[in-house]
């Protein structure tokens, strides 16, 4: 189980509250600091709430300290970790001649069960090799996300060139094909793996008088996922037909339809 939400109360009899620091530390050793020397000259913690929602911070108020403040730190810091373990609190005392007496501290702790996670061994590494600006880069990035969702299992490495690829390698530029609307992008395997239609290495082309309008109008992403699945040969072409939710040419080029964008 993991942390969702955290509150803690203390209880403490000290004068000059501003002498002290309170801080929780969690299972992981991760630090909260709750308050560091605030609250004024007066005395004690009585009742004294921290939580993140609360309407006013602890560095605003002066002793007593009673009700609910926020804490200096941030206790969110915690949601999402393992709330399995010791939690600890520490006061730490800035005079050296007065004591004090933590009378009680406790937490309310709310947890929940952790997402699932999906995990892929299958690896799609992106080598650009110019045309493309850096946000048209960086829509490559949820494509490659995507098939190593959709892609269970790993292949092993191979040398290609003299380079290690995991699993497939691919070459993306921008280029100019055969002007706008026409065809928007190409692709297929470069090195096929032996004994296998599986590539290790592919290229992606796309065409420079499209880029910006498909960015701009969105359909960018599916073009790119077309296209990996082109590289992809036969079994990232059957897929990207499921992906893409409408049909497409047997061809591994992508192009323009007046009325879909694609076809």
């Amino acid at each position: 189980m993991v942390v969702h939400d955290l509150n803690l109360t203390v209880d403490i009899e000290h004068t000059w509250v501003n002498d002290l620091t309170i801080t929780l530390i969690g299972p992981d050793n991760h630090r909260v600091s709750l308050v560091e020397k605030k609250g004024g000259d007066a005395d004690d913690f009585q009742g004294t709430t921290f939580d993140d929602e609360a309407d006013t911070s602890i560095i605003e108020t002066f002793a007593p300290l009673t009700g609910s403040f926020q804490p200096e730190g941030d206790l969110s810091d915690f949601y999402d970790t393992i709330a399995d373990g010791t939690w600890t609190l520490e006061i730490s005392d800035s005079a050296k001649h007065e004591g004090g007496l933590l009378r009680s501290w406790s937490m309310d702790l709310t947890v929940k069960t952790p997402e699932p996670t999906t995990e892929t061994d299958f690896n799609i590494d992106i080598h650009f090799m110019g045309g493309l600006t850096a946000s048209q880069r960086s829509i490559f990035e949820p494509a490659a996300a995507r098939w190593s969702e959709v892609i269970v299992g790993d292949l092993p490495s191979i040398t290609v060139g003299g380079e290690v690829v995991d699993d497939v390698f691919i070459y993306v530029r921008g280029v100019s094909i055969d002007g706008r609307g026409n065809t928007l992008g190409m692709a297929g395997p470069i090195d096929i793996r032996p004994g296998t239609y599986l590539p290790a290495t592919g290229i992606m082309s796309f065409d420079t008088a499209d880029l910006a309008i498909m960015e701009a109008d969105g359909s960018l992403l599916h073009v790119i996922t077309h296209e990996m699945g082109s590289v992809r040969y036969r079994i990232g072409l059957e897929i990207s037909r499921i992906l893409a939710g409408r049909r497409h040419r047997q061809s591994n080029f992508c192009r323009a339809d007046s009325n879909a964008g694609i076809r």
